[in-house]
């Protein structure tokens, strides 16, 4: 009967004697054959599970896994070496091996209450993935668990969206495609989910698979295969009498439907047979039909059969095929198995490891029986008067809990004994011998090599030394060995654990276990503590004493941030390029570093709560997205990501550095000279050429005819050119100084090979670059590839790099503070081209004084200073086999890059002032932006300083009696002139900004409020670590700490450079916002309408009261690896990109109150990962302007109209603004921003969530299924009125109400579900009871 599947056995699960003693069998409920032996496993309705041998049946072991009041519900084989099976009940999932051993469960420890919400079913999958394994289990509610299969831990919760099995899981399939995961649903939904993604929902049927609940799936490749539930007319359950065959492959869709009268109540594809499916009925009807063709009867169907277990009246409730299609196996309510066979001898699988047979009478069985005999014997004898008997030698051993003897271990060849592998605990570390041997490379590259024998001289050889000196100081040469991996790879990751032990305070006792540079050098993440309380946040203004701002450090590509801390500190270039430039180019990057330097020039403000915090640092977020969208840069590897594969390949922080300044500077000379030339009607040369660009001379000369051709070469980065190793002498004065290696650099001479147009053929020619124009700004390269280079800079490069000697601090200061560039125009003759290099350019240097230079020429003084700050202690090994270099065969190097720039006026007021004193006047400092007038000075592009906009706010009416209080537009006069509404408008808002951060805290004036001055320092450098701002000395600069401290790159500013001329006026101006606003096309049906400057309610301005919301999408998820005991870690927070912004009316006498003045929705130029529609309440299309029915912009633009709003002095309110702003990428002065977040806010303790405050004081309903921004920045302006209302009644009567806000949140919870029942209305009195006359006497 080969090929036709017949009855084989059939058995039940209790033991012969519990069925000699009139025990029943429990229901199989579920059935799973072992991936390792040949046994199958049976879970019964009792919570036991029962293994036995296949195919035989006969019983192998036994336990109660589960509850004995909950019962199996899967059991799912893990197909691994070690075998076993995860089986979930109700209460528990649980691993356990072949003999019933647990390994792990998972159940009330984790928070599993089977009473509410209970497990449903299980999956494993242990080969999409990799590693152990990992297990899925759903849930009666909106959530699924992920277990790691070889830990036991649950590794993620996750929340079902809304629609996606909401109802709760009821079974889940593996074996799909791309390694999703099935997932039936009990309102019938299927669900693919991403295991990779959070399991996230990828795709989903459109229609309920099965109208009362979905009850078996199992996958293959692109089919999953569904049985299910259906009601009929009456709404009665039944059995769905169809099982329906889902394609996968592009979307979900029914692919076909199977027809099955017996109503399938288990399904599963054939092991071996592709698309052949295994159904099976209530009524133990069998059949196998082929899945993509149809049922029986079909045309062309493939295989079929049917086959009838007889189950004697009773239900086929569980079904289960092993994997080599030999043997199936079907379970009963009557609790019996029935295995059936397609030949004589079936087996389970092709590989099966040999099964172990327990003992059948234990040894603590036997001896506990004659300890019970002779305990018997004893009374007996006791009963009769004599004595008892001496006790047998086996009842002296009848303490259960004595050690196991020790096996006979055979005899090694030391004398001891060989423990088996199988006797050793696994934790326990075993000495397997000594790491091989390994060839350093100092001694490799002097190796010559003969019939593959190697010679190598010895390097400390001298002839002067004495006998053995050479042999001993070569002796760790020849016992260096190889380290052994997990012993580098522990020893690398306790390194960066202890790195970042202190991340809170940004500690630098962690950072110094890894890098021997001093504090300030160290590398400060913000990491908050998970454990920490809701109110702390981190503080940057810990790390910036001064008046600048800094970068984060968080960001992909956050390597940058020292280039673009020069380039905003080189006035000539944001006063002639960054300041004045906004083109229509959606990705510019002139464009978005002039947006940076913008946020870079607004003084941080004290005081000012959690706004204070983050207006001390910068994100790129806009300019590193536009970067991403360059291919130029994607193509020279500066985008990290794994996916780049430029990136992967070289992986060097420091040259990836250096060509990204390459790469800005000549970006920023394509885009400025293409608007100087449309600008000065063809001029080729820009700002950035005059600023930054070496003009060379270049010579060509052929060694052939002589033929000599001249040609000019221009670049904005000179390579700095070192000598040869060979000429290195430790401690002579003959070796180069800067001075000398920068005159070879200016001036070279190479031979290459070229095409001659003189014989008309490639030919050696001799190369010769001499300066023709030297730039105001000299950008040097300084190389490093090889970290051996630093012997130049006096750094001992022979000692290890751990050791104490490598990180010395080196006094001896190669780079100098001035030098002095002379050019000789006679030597651009032709007739010396082929003069040794540097000789036509003479430098000299100084390291302090200016005076010392000698000669004529160009004097420069340093102004930048880039450097890598290296841990050691993260590094591979270099003379590791392949350890320590990348696939460029260059050095990895770990450790972060910093910045030293000389700051300056117009950027401080006084050399040496870092501290917060006053700004210098109008054009002379990049500090903060200056407001546009309100009416006159709008039409002119005029603009007003900070002294009238102080007294504009000095001369609204306030309440004198009551500082705290906020003055509403309400309470301003009929009388007064638009422009005092708007100052009271602005006054209010400063108030309410003082109310939120106290007094003292920089809200009367529009500007951040002032530092105290501090005295002057007598230094002009400062150390830009990110967000750590140091003033350091100009000694610290140029000091290098032996190989810890790489410098990278470095510029020189000409001293007699001209005055830095004044700011531009700002590129967005009026007519750019009504361009933007009114000059578009808008959708019907659009929700807002911009302002139409007929009326001076309809123009923005100073004090122009503004509700706004943001929403956000995931760009990029959060990046998982294991960590060191199994656990999954988040490594990489998730990426979000703005998708929304929304601005409404809020002046409470505007005719058009709470109307819209923008949604944008955020075009989208990078793959969305993750919608967030329960948050943001967008979904797939809305972003894109091919399906969108939305108003879609760049972000380009929504950003220009909202930098407009800022710059005209609008007051914005809204809810939780500082991550809005963030994201947004502006810096909007502490003065014009009212978050209500902070107005309903007591110190250390939770803040109030928007929901909760608009049910609580305005008695609505908003965020029910999803957010809207439009509805969110409504709300925020109507919780700003209710706040003046409050702050009406005084400071005490506000604090009371506050705080019976927060007592109402602690009792029913601060969702916002609850609101307390509205006051009664008004009404008249209730009339005096009338009084009765007095009684006569």
């Amino acid at each position: 009967m080969e090929g036709q599947l017949y009855p084989y056995a059939a058995g039940g699960t209790l033991p012969p004697a519990a069925e000699q003693a009139g025990y029943y069998s429990a229901p199989v409920t579920a059935l799973s054959f072992d991936a390792a032996e040949e046994l199958l496993h049976v879970g019964t309705e009792d919570g036991r599970v029962t293994v036995t041998h296949a195919p035989g049946l006969e019983r192998y072991a036994g336990a109660h896994v589960h509850p004995h009041d909950y019962q199996v519900l899967t059991a799912c084989p893990v197909e691994n070496a070690h075998g076993g099976v995860v089986t979930v009940s109700a209460a528990r999932a649980c691993y356990t091996s072949a003999g019933c051993v647990k390994h792990w469960t998972v159940g009330a420890r984790e928070g599993i209450d089977a009473m509410t919400n209970q497990l449903t079913c299980g999956a494993v999958d242990v080969h999409q993935l990799g590693g152990s394994g990992r297990a899925y289990v759903g849930r009666t509610t909106a959530e699924m668990l992920q277990i790691d299969v070889g830990t036991g831990k649950v590794s993620l919760a996750a929340e079902l969206m809304p629609g996606t099995c909401s109802q709760g899981t009821s079974c889940i399939g593996v074996g799909a495609g791309r390694g999703l995961v099935a997932c039936g649903g009990f309102g019938g939904e299927l669900v693919m989910r991403d295991p990779r993604n959070k399991l996230r929902a990828e795709v989903q049927l459109s229609s309920p698979a099965h109208a009362a609940g979905v009850s078996s799936v199992t996958a293959q490749g692109d089919l999953v295969i569904t049985c299910g539930l259906t009601r009929d007319r009456n709404g009665h359950v039944a059995t769905d009498h169809f099982v329906k065959v889902i394609d996968v492959r592009l979307g979900c869709r029914v692919l076909n439907v199977l027809q099955f009268p017996a109503g399938a109540v288990a399904v599963a594809f054939h092991p071996t047979l592709t698309g052949v499916v295994v159904l099976g009925g209530e009524s133990g009807l069998i059949q196998t039909q082929d899945a993509d063709r149809g049922g029986p009867g079909a045309q062309g169907a493939g295989v079929f059969s049917q086959a009838l277990v007889d189950l004697q009246g009773q239900r086929l409730t569980s079904l289960s095929a092993s994997s080599t299609g030999e043997a199936f196996a079907f379970g009963d309510t009557a609790g019996y198995v029935h295995l059936w066979s397609l030949n004589e001898s079936p087996v389970v699988n092709l590989y099966s490891r040999e099964t172990d047979e327990p003992p059948r009478f234990a040894e603590c069985v036997q001896r506990s029986f004659k300890v019970s005999q002779y305990e018997m014997a004893k009374l007996a004898l006791a009963r009769r008067g004599q004595p008892p008997a001496p006790a047998p030698e086996s009842a002296l051993a009848s303490d259960e809990r004595l050690g196991v003897p020790e096996p006979p271990y055979a005899d090694a060849e030391d004398g001891g004994a060989s423990y088996p592998l199988s006797w050793i605990d696994p934790t326990t570390e075993i000495a397997v011998g000594r790491c091989p041997h390994i060839i350093p490379k100092v001694v490799l590259e002097t190796a010559r090599f003969s019939d593959f024998v190697g010679y190598a001289p010895n390097p400390h050889y001298t002839r002067s030394g004495k006998k053995g000196d050479a042999y001993r100081a070569a002796a760790p040469l020849q016992n260096k060995r190889c380290l052994s991996k997990s012993a580098a790879a522990d020893a690398k990751r306790a390194a960066i654990s202890k790195s970042k032990l202190s991340t809170q305070t940004g500690d630098a006792d962690g950072a110094s276990a890894t890098s021997p540079l001093p504090a300030l050098y160290h590398r400060v993440e913000v990491r908050l503590s998970a454990n920490r309380a809701r109110f702390e946040e981190f503080d940057f203004s810990q790390h910036n004493r001064t008046k600048l701002v800094g970068l984060v450090n968080d960001l992909a590509n956050s390597y940058v941030n020292p280039v673009l801390q020069t380039l905003h500190f080189t006035p000539e270039l944001r006063a002639e390029v960054l300041m004045g430039h906004a083109c229509e180019r959606e990705f510019c990057l002139t464009c978005e570093l002039g947006f940076l330097s913008h946020m870079l020039a607004q003084a941080p403000t004290k005081g000012a709560g959690s706004h204070s915090s983050s207006s001390s640092t910068a994100q790129p977020l806009n300019f590193l997205r536009t970067l991403r969208q360059v291919r130029e840069a994607a193509a020279l590897g500066l985008i990290e990501g794994r996916d780049e594969l430029e990136t992967r390949l070289d992986q060097s922080k420091p040259r990836r550095a250096q060509a990204f300044q390459r790469f800005i500077f000549e970006q920023l000379h394509k885009e400025d000279n293409g608007d100087a030339g449309d600008k000065a009607g063809g001029d080729k040369t820009g700002c950035v050429e005059r600023l930054f660009a070496l003009v060379s001379t270049q010579t060509h000369t052929c060694a052939q005819c002589a033929r000599v051709e001249t040609r000019e070469a221009r670049s904005f980065q000179t390579d700095l050119q070192y000598p040869e190793k060979k000429t290195w002498r430790k401690g002579s004065v003959e070796n180069p100084s800067f001075a000398e290696c920068l005159s070879k650099s200016l001036c070279t001479s190479v031979e290459v090979r070229a095409w001659c147009e003189g014989h008309k053929a490639y030919t050696r020619m001799a190369q010769r670059k001499l300066p023709k124009r030297l730039p105001q700004v000299l950008s040097l390269n300084l190389g490093m590839r090889d970290p051996q280079d630093l012997r130049w800079w006096g750094a001992d490069v022979d000692s290890h790099v751990l050791s104490a000697a490598a990180a010395a601090p080196v006094e001896k200061h190669w780079l100098p503070q001035f030098v002095r560039v002379a050019v000789d125009p006679r030597d651009e003759k032709p007739g010396v081209s082929s003069s040794p290099p540097g000789q036509g350019v003479r430098v000299t240097q100084a390291a302090d004084d200016i005076e010392c230079l000698e000669g004529d020429g160009v004097t420069y003084e340093l102004t930048s200073l880039v450097c890598l700050a290296r841990r050691p202690a993260e590094e591979d090994d270099d003379d590791s086999p392949g350890g320590g270099l990348d696939e460029t065969g260059a050095k990895k190097l770990a450790g972060h890059l910093l910045s030293f720039v000389k700051v300056m006026p117009p950027y401080v007021p006084v050399r040496g002032r870092f501290d917060g004193a006053p700004s210098p006047p109008k054009g002379e400092s990049p500090g903060v932006s200056p407001l546009l007038r309100g009416a006159a000075g709008r039409g002119t592009g005029g603009r007003v300083n900070e002294e009238s906009m102080q007294s504009a706010v000095n001369d609204a009416p306030t309440d004198a009696g009551d500082p705290p209080s906020t003055p509403g537009p309400a309470d301003v006069g009929a009388q007064t002139t638009a422009s005092t509404q708007k100052a009271a408008g602005l006054a209010a808002a400063l108030a309410a900004g003082e109310a939120m951060f106290g007094e003292n805290s920089g809200f009367r004036g529009i500007t951040p409020s002032r530092v105290k001055n501090a005295a002057r320092l007598d230094t002009d450098w400062l150390l830009f670590n990110d967000f750590c701002i140091t003033p350091v000395s100009a000694k610290e600069v140029t000091r290098m700490y032996g190989q810890a401290k790489l410098p990278t790159l470095c510029a020189y500013t000409r001293v007699d450079r001209p005055e830095p001329k004044p700011l531009p006026p700002s590129p967005i101006t009026p007519e750019t916002y009504r361009k933007l606003t009114l000059g578009v096309t808008v959708p019907p049906r659009s929700p807002f309408r911009p302002f139409d400057y007929q009326s001076k309610a309809e123009t923005p301005g100073v004090g122009t009261l503004l509700g706004i919301d943001a929403e956000f999408v995931s760009l990029a998820p959060e990046v998982r690896e294991p960590g060191p005991e199994g656990e999954e870690i988040v490594t990489q927070p998730v990426r979000l990109g703005l998708a929304r912004v929304s601005v409404v009316r809020g002046d409470p006498k505007h005719p058009k109150r709470l109307t819209p003045i923008i949604d944008d929705y955020i075009r989208a130029v990078e793959p969305v990962h993750d919608y967030l529609t329960r948050f943001s309440g967008l979904v797939p299309g809305d972003l894109d302007p091919l399906t969108s029915k939305r108003h879609i912009v760049r972000l380009k633009h929504a950003y220009l109209k909202l930098r407009y709003l800022i710059d005209a002095g609008c007051v914005f309110v809204g809810h939780g603004l500082k991550q809005d702003f963030k994201m947004i990428n502006v810096v909007v002065p502490p003065g014009q921003i009212v978050d209500t977040v902070e107005l309903f806010h007591f110190k250390r303790q939770r803040k109030l969530s928007l929901r909760f405050l608009a049910s609580y004081l305005l008695h609505a309903d908003i965020q029910k299924d999803t957010h809207d921004s439009i509805e969110d920045a409504r709300t925020a302006v109507r919780l700003y009125e209710k706040y003046l209302e409050m702050r009406k009644d005084g400071e005490e009567a506000f604090r009371e109400k506050l705080l019976e806000i927060y007592r109402f949140g602690k009792q029913h919870g601060f969702t916002g579900e609850r609101r307390p029942e509205p006051p009664p209305p008004p009404g008249p009195p209730p009339p005096f009871p009338a009084v009765p006359p007095p009684r006569e006497k």
